[in-house]
């Protein structure tokens, strides 16, 4: 759910997508996605799906089943006074389907009925809107455990701190139309940046682009592509749009629940950080003032707050940047199935792999190598970006809590930003799950058609 303070750091698990069920749609190597091919696990859950169905079509008689096992001595006594017709039938009993065999043709064909069935039922902006996915108990202890970590655990602490202090932990809050309107401006910049990159379709552009990739023997190598290259703003958006999404932590809850609880998950992290750190702070910075600096004490009331602002940010973008220093050290990686104990894991992309990939030839390994390092490039933007719009928010947040000396005006800037934003968050959410759908129905018919011939 929330926008900006998602953490950079799972921007880190970059990897690339090595199956071909999912090369059509994935060109870049270095993003950040599930580790194995998401198309791969939901056939898989799909297939098993189907279970009951095939055990109701390969279900034995009796008579056979019983043939089957080891006899006891007295089902050989029985079977020696039975009849030579009785005997004959259960010495050549009729042949039965194996519990897998299904022609490949009705399992494509139960497959693609079940993936229908599923997309009529769950794909609609409405149901990701409105609907739930958990029933009336899971909801209500969804809705408790939510409002434990991002309300119960803030909200103590800045009572506790604040007793300690002797502050207010509301920080002077209290309705003022003003005061909220400044909050919300303030927040302005940071909410357009979040519409440009997350509202429009970004992801539909890229697979566009990457839908030129040639699978060519099952495999498809990056450096096979045709058609123009996206944009640079569309692989940022797509990046982002991709990490938000997944990021909600409110994605099972109806978003009618949600917008009442957004003010009640903001409220105590205000109260922390901008009610009792601030607060606290320039109070032990006016009480230094007045008494050590002996400066005087109208002026230390004044200046005691945007000091601490202006070091609060300088400690923000000195933490960020150290931060920024380690997780700039971004390497193209894939996923390889172990040679020991075949399992897929990830790993980093080495030359002998861009030799094995390129099958040695000289040009697809420069461009093999070109594309990788334009990936690793756009991971590293991205890093930069997501730092930047967390930095902005920090410093918008704080200095509308001290221009006002209301806790409303940080409070109504990001309740504002993160309603309208939980919206286009779930507007992402259908457009990949429909998208992922109509990937699986396509292919599910080119396999069917492919039987069929």
């Amino acid at each position: 759910m929330f926008s900006v303070a998602m953490p950079v750091s799972n921007a880190l698990k970059i990897c690339s997508a090595t199956h071909s069920t999912v090369s059509c749609h994935r060109r870049s190597v270095v993003h950040a996605s599930r580790p194995l091919g998401h198309s791969l696990r939901f056939r898989q859950g799909v297939e098993r799906s189907l279970g009951a169905r095939r055990r109701a079509n390969a279900r034995l008689p009796t008579r056979i089943q019983a043939s089957s096992q080891q006899p006891s001595e007295d089902e050989d006594e029985r079977k020696s006074n039975t009849t030579d017709d009785s005997n004959a039938n259960l010495e050549d009993p009729p042949k039965a389907d194996a519990p897998n065999s299904l022609t490949k043709s009705e399992t494509l064909v139960s497959l693609l009925e079940v993936v229908d069935n599923a997309a009529g039922r769950n794909v609609s902006f409405a149901s990701e809107l409105f609907g739930s996915r958990l029933d009336g108990k899971e909801l209500f202890y969804e809705t408790v455990k939510l409002l434990v970590k991002y309300s119960g655990i803030s909200g103590t602490l800045a009572v506790i701190l604040a007793l300690v202090c002797q502050v207010d932990a509301f920080g002077n809050l209290h309705w003022d139309t003003n005061d909220a309107i400044c909050g919300i401006l303030l927040t302005l910049p940071l909410f357009v940046t979040d519409m440009v990159l997350a509202l429009p379709d970004h992801s539909a552009v890229v697979r566009e682009a990457n839908a030129a990739v040639r699978d060519v023997g099952g495999e498809g190598n990056p450096a096979d592509f045709e058609g123009p290259d996206p944009s640079l703003l569309a692989k940022l958006g797509s990046r982002y749009q991709k990490e938000t999404s997944e990021a909600n932590p409110t994605a099972n809850l109806p978003y009618p629940l949600e917008f009442v609880l957004i003010p009640v998950f903001h409220l105590p992290h205000e109260m922390l950080y901008r009610g009792v750190c601030y607060l606290g702070a320039a109070k032990l910075l006016v009480y230094y003032l007045t008494t050590i600096q002996h400066v005087d004490g109208k002026l230390s009331e004044q200046l005691a707050p945007w000091v601490v602002l202006t070091v609060f940010f300088l400690g923000s973008v000195a933490m960020d940047r150290q931060k920024l220093t380690g997780d700039m050290q971004v390497k193209a990686t894939t996923v390889k199935k172990d040679k020991v104990t075949g399992k897929w894991k990830t790993a980093e992309i080495t030359p002998e792999d861009i030799r094995e990939s390129a099958n040695g030839d000289p040009a697809k390994i420069r461009e093999f190598k070109e594309d990788y390092q334009e990936k690793v490039s756009g991971a590293k933007i991205y890093l930069q970006m997501r730092t930047v719009m967390e930095l902005y928010a920090n410093l918008a947040r704080g200095f509308a809590f001290v221009y006002t000396g209301n806790l409303l005006a940080p409070l109504a800037g990001s309740v504002f930003m993160e309603t309208i934003f939980s919206v286009v968050q779930r507007l992402n959410a259908y457009r990949e799950k429909k998208h992922l759908y109509e990937f699986m129905q396509k292919k599910l018919r080119e396999r069917l058609e492919q039987a069929e011939e």
